[in-house]
């Protein structure tokens, strides 16, 4: 919760709260004290309980929250890191395990669906084997950072391992994603990736599924759409299959 409100308001704002919280307290602390001990008028009292706090709060709490700041961008950009491929700067598979099974939690919850798609390269392996594998990993850099393009920003996608990628589109049902997944299709296919003069043209199949209420887990989901990429890639490749 301090985390928050140093986010939300930052050093300066953050210490003069403190700041104010530490001359009530003394303020109210120097009353009570001097009830209990039945004292007189207070006089010079007022002064110490209101000016001792104004200066050693900033001091002490301007300190304490630059080191709590300093830790918190910290871990936040641990957390970054441990969520991003490194190849491709998408998501990584752990990240998008961990938005699904909260996307399944929604989706049960309010009754709504929502659809994910598995993406493969037909021809990366041949890729690799005829230019090297930096063409390989330059193709995967490429194409992310295209398909990164084509999605809304309540979509999440991922590197789900090797040349396969992820997509999950809350609120999106079976035929909105297939439509995605066309206009996919039809806009890379027979697009070049160029590297030092060699040209390439990923060729990539879609396997598609769609979250219903016969689904207990992200694993089902994943499965169906994993069997779905099977028969795209059985038929031939660089094709659409909706699970």
């Amino acid at each position: 919760m301090f985390r928050k409100i140093l986010r939300r308001y930052g050093i300066s704002m953050t210490t003069t709260g403190l700041t104010l919280i530490s001359i009530l307290l003394s303020v109210g602390i120097t009353l009570c004290v001097n009830w209990l001990l039945r004292g007189g008028a207070l006089g010079a009292g007022w002064v110490i309980a209101i000016v001792a706090p104004a200066i050693i709060a900033p001091i002490m709490s301007s300190q304490m929250l630059r080191l709590l700041s300093h830790l918190d961008q910290a871990e936040e950009k641990l957390q970054t890191l441990s969520d991003t491929d490194e190849l491709t700067q998408t998501y990584n598979r752990r990240y998008f395990m961990r938005f699904g099974e909260q996307e399944i939690k929604r989706a049960q919850r309010y009754g709504e669906a929502f659809s994910i798609a598995l993406l493969d390269l037909d021809n990366f392996k041949q890729i690799n084997d005829t230019y090297g594998h930096l063409m390989g990993d330059h193709v995967l850099r490429k194409l992310s950072g295209l398909l990164r393009e084509q999605i809304r920003q309540t979509d999440v996608f991922a590197r789900y391992g090797g040349d396969e990628f992820i997509f999950l589109f809350p609120q999106t049902n079976r035929q909105q994603t297939q439509i995605w997944a066309e206009r996919i299709l039809e806009r890379f296919t027979g697009t070049s990736i160029n590297l030092e003069g060699v040209q390439v043209q990923p060729l990539f199949s879609i396997g598609v599924a769609t979250f219903d209420s016969t689904m207990g887990n992200l694993d089902d989901l994943l499965k169906q759409a994993d069997f779905a990429l099977y028969q795209a890639k059985k038929s031939g490749g660089n094709r659409l299959v909706l699970g």
